[in-house]
């Protein structure tokens, strides 16, 4: 486990996991963006909203990252973006989960507390997405850039 955490300890990867940050930051205006216009101009349910809008970003975030962060190009094959696609709905189920707790805890939430709700996640599940991207969709340490 030591030698894992030290992977993540070095130059190239403190700029792939920059290179995610910053690629992340762009997709979550996007679905910030895409959440609020439907939550207050639809009638949608705030899980259907948070989990769709999530499912479109997710399409644009790994083409993103494949290409920058991970310099690699083409499409890549089903595994590699069906586990990608995992990993990022692991992860809405968990911004969904804080969106609960957060419902449970005030009446009527307001559109901006639900992307409250969803920036807490972020930062919650933000490293276990990085290691997931890097170790399991893109070919792990030994094809890191």
């Amino acid at each position: 486990m030591k030698s894992y955490i030290k992977t993540f300890l070095d130059k190239a990867t403190g700029r792939q996991f920059a290179t995610m940050v910053t690629i992340g930051v762009v997709n979550t205006i996007m679905d910030f963006g895409l959440v609020k216009i439907l939550l207050d101009y639809t009638p949608m349910n705030k899980y259907v909203v948070v989990t769709g809008s999530a499912l479109v970003v997710t399409g644009l975030s790994y083409l993103m990252n494949k290409r920058i962060t991970f310099g690699q190009s083409g499409l890549g094959e089903l595994s590699e973006s069906a586990s990608f696609y995992l990993i990022n709905f692991l992860a809405v189920g968990v911004t969904n989960l804080f969106v609960w707790g957060a419902d449970l805890m005030i009446d009527e939430m307001t559109t901006n507390q639900v992307l409250l709700a969803k920036v807490f996640a972020t930062g919650v599940i933000l490293f276990p997405k990085f290691a997931g991207y890097r170790d399991v969709v893109f070919g792990g340490r030994a094809r890191r850039s």
